[in-house]
Order: C-alpha cells, then structure tokens, then sequence
C-alpha cells in the first residue's frame, strides 16, 4: 500500500500481516502505532471516502466520547445486543428515507415530470 507521500506501508493489503485481514495485527500495535497506521490510510483516502472516515470519527469522538466517555474495549457493555437495536434503528431510518424517495417518484411520475 502507498502512503499520501510515496513511501510503502509495512504490510500489503489482504497480506498476511494486513491488519484489517488480522485484527490482531491491531491489537498487537501500540497508540502510537495505530495512530500511524490511522494517519496512512486518511491519506490514502480521498472524496467519499475520507468524508465517511471523518463522519465516522466524528459520531465516535465528538458525539459518542462526549457523552458516554472515551471508548474502552474491555468494558462490560452488550456490543452485540447495542450492535443490534443501532442496526435495526439505520435500516429503520433508511427504508423511511427510500421510501420518501419512492413515493417522491411516483409523485413527479403522476404530475407528468421527469424522474
């Protein structure tokens, strides 16, 4: 993988030592390593890409740490069952919006303009 200046990352992607392949190439990382790894790909990331990174760091870091705390892996949360009720409430939320969308449609359709 080529980082935003040039140079080479130390792992290929879907390699062996890809961290995302191995989580615990993650785990393995310190702070100080993450933050490095986290820094190459932003880089790497342009357009739609690094507005989702950067709409994911945000909910995470600004909305999510300010009011629940900083995130620790080991609490002793229900991630599986929070995982769930946020999922059901997205596909919640975007059906809402698909169908909004649709019935717009149907609407232009009925009045004789284009879609």
């Amino acid at each position: 993988m080529r980082t935003g200046d040039g140079t080479r990352t130390t792992f290929e992607v879907g390699s062996r030592n890809d961290p995302f392949v191995r989580p615990a190439g993650w785990i393995a990382l310190d702070d100080h390593g993450v933050r490095r790894l986290v820094h190459k790909l932003v880089d790497e990331a342009s357009g739609g890409e690094l507005r989702i990174i950067g709409l994911i760091a945000y909910r995470m870091i600004e909305v999510g740490a300010r009011a629940y705390g900083m995130v620790r892996i080991d609490d002793d949360r229900d991630d599986t069952s929070e995982a769930v009720e946020e999922f059901a409430d997205a596909c919640f939320y975007m059906a809402k919006r698909v169908l909004r969308l649709a019935m717009r449609e149907d609407r232009q359709r009925s009045e004789g303009g284009s879609v």
